[in-house]
């Protein structure tokens, strides 16, 4: 079991997303079980209404990429240790967005899978990227 970041759904479920990193992130999801802490729904939407603002994607199809994300991930969502996520976010210098993956992950004994090189940079082991950890497995 992992935790991915909202990117990595992204990734999977739009076609707007590059080619190469919807591949992986297709590989990666059908071989891991994953868990996700309950603002990946803010950020998903976010990401479709910032696709849909620059016209990569009308509004319908913004709609049905949600509805396909929510019944992908309904039945993976978890609690997050939100005092966790205050101390990480203070502890390794990011935000408490951020904190709440790290957080999940590190309350579930496991990684988190994130693209962003910033995030995996300041919280070390705690998070690969997609081909890394498909790499090691």
């Amino acid at each position: 079991m992992i935790v991915v970041d909202t990117n990595i759904l992204a990734y999977q479920l739009l076609a707007q997303a590059d080619p190469t990193m919807r591949g992986v992130a297709a590989r990666l999801l059908a071989k891991e079980r994953i868990l996700l802490p309950v603002l990946w729904r803010h950020e998903f939407l976010n990401v479709l209404a910032g696709y849909a603002k620059a016209r990569l994607l009308s509004l319908e199809d913004a709609e049905g990429a949600w509805h396909q994300a929510v019944s992908m991930a309904q039945h993976v969502e978890a609690e997050v240790d939100m005092m966790r996520a205050l101390e990480l976010s203070q502890e390794c210098g990011i935000s408490a967005y951020d904190a709440q993956f790290v957080a999940l992950a590190e309350g579930a004994n496991t990684v988190l899978i994130t693209e962003d090189k910033r995030l995996r940079h300041a919280v070390g082991k705690r998070a690969v990227g997609m081909k890394e950890y498909l790499a090691a497995r």
